[in-house]
């Protein structure tokens, strides 16, 4: 009898060995899935940054200021702050391409100048009203083409403020 206790002592000490074991794999296989996403994210900062670098000998890079605002006057000739569709703001969509471009549209207040309201069978979207104030606060004093359109009679009061 005291044979078999002691094979199933023994047995509980492997069972509690191996279960440690298991663990400490546990334990390392986190730690190594912690790397790899660490080093998956320090691979995609360097791709941006090689984005980056590339984007510096693109040809649009010499590309004078002056040449490259007329095109973005030309290209903004109205932005639809109603639309969910972010190409029907062009002055936002050529901001957000990068530190140049968006530096160049913020010192043109011409190009947010002009805005379209399109107001359909619904209330115009409250959610447009920031888009609304930063067109209003970055064409600063530069005169204001609004356009607004209905599918149904409307009734608008402007208020100019000097």
């Amino acid at each position: 009898m005291e044979n078999a206790a002691d094979l199933i002592a023994d047995a509980d000490e492997d069972v509690a060995a191996f279960d440690q074991e298991i663990e400490d794999y546990n334990a390392q296989i986190r730690r190594l899935q912690s790397r790899v996403i660490s080093l998956r994210n320090e691979r995609q900062h360097l791709s941006n940054y090689r984005t980056c670098l590339r984007g510096l000998k693109s040809p649009l890079q010499k590309l004078a200021n002056e040449l490259l605002l007329l095109i973005f006057e030309y290209a903004c000739d109205m932005n639809e702050i109603t639309s969910k569709q972010l190409r029907t703001m062009p002055t936002l969509v050529i901001s957000g391409v990068c530190w140049r471009w968006r530096n160049l549209a913020r010192s043109f207040p011409a190009l947010w100048s002009h805005i379209d309201i399109s107001l359909g069978r619904t209330p115009p979207r409250l959610s447009g009203l920031p888009v609304l104030g930063l067109f209003l606060r970055s064409s600063q004093k530069s005169p204001l083409t609004i356009q607004i359109s209905s599918t149904q009679a409307i009734c608008v009061t402007i208020w100019m403020f000097g």
